[in-house]
């Protein structure tokens, strides 16, 4: 089986099964599993500042990580509530390498609302964001062991209609807070720190 996060929930979830102790395995769906990720230290400082203005505007705290987590959750909704993997592959594809995409405009919004813009794929020879970035930041990120699960499904289904994607569970987690920053920056996300104080509460 391929290896979808340097985790491998899914192996290991497949393994347990085989074994006598799977119910030993459901005693740890919510637990924390951590994640390490690269970002560009430009979209690291974003985001804290982001965090920053956050807590000083609305009183709520959310740390760097937490707003991560928060993306990647809203993220696994999105891809729920579309059901469509040609859909979401686009949109991760998006900063995957070598490839440059053009954007229209979703008509519905799911959650947050960041991930209304879905990338449709166009073929260039130029590096997106991440790639021309060498100054990365490292982070560690927490992620229930159900949604990291979850994350690795849908990736492994993903194998199937487009067979050597070459995208994991760190990489989503990338994608999601470089996507957010992107788009915050842009003034392409109106209300959005209201929308994530109601999520928090």
């Amino acid at each position: 089986m391929k290896k979808y996060s340097q985790h491998e929930v899914l192996q290991q979830e497949l393994e347990v099964y085989k074994s006598k102790f799977s119910f030993i395995n459901r005693l740890f769906r919510n637990i924390p599993i951590r994640y390490t990720i690269h970002i560009p230290t430009t979209v690291y400082l974003r985001a804290e500042v982001f965090c920053a203005d956050l807590e000083e505007e609305f009183e709520a705290y959310l740390s760097t990580e937490q707003l991560i987590t928060l993306l990647y959750i809203d993220f696994l909704q999105f891809t729920r509530r579309t059901n469509d993997l040609d859909t979401i592959y686009n949109k991760l594809a998006t900063w995957m390498p070598k490839k440059k995409k053009k954007a229209r405009r979703q008509i519905k919004v799911y959650g947050l609302g960041w991930m209304e813009n879905i990338d449709v794929e166009e073929e260039a020879d130029e590096e997106n964001e991440i790639e021309m970035n060498k100054n990365m930041s490292e982070i560690i990120v927490p992620i229930k062991r159900k949604d990291a699960l979850r994350g690795e499904v849908l990736l492994a289904d993903m194998e199937q209609l487009y067979p050597g994607h070459g995208i994991t569970l760190e990489k989503i987690l990338e994608i999601c807070i470089c996507d957010f920053i992107h788009k915050y920056t842009n003034g392409d996300l109106k209300n959005i720190m209201k929308r994530i104080v109601d999520a928090l509460s």
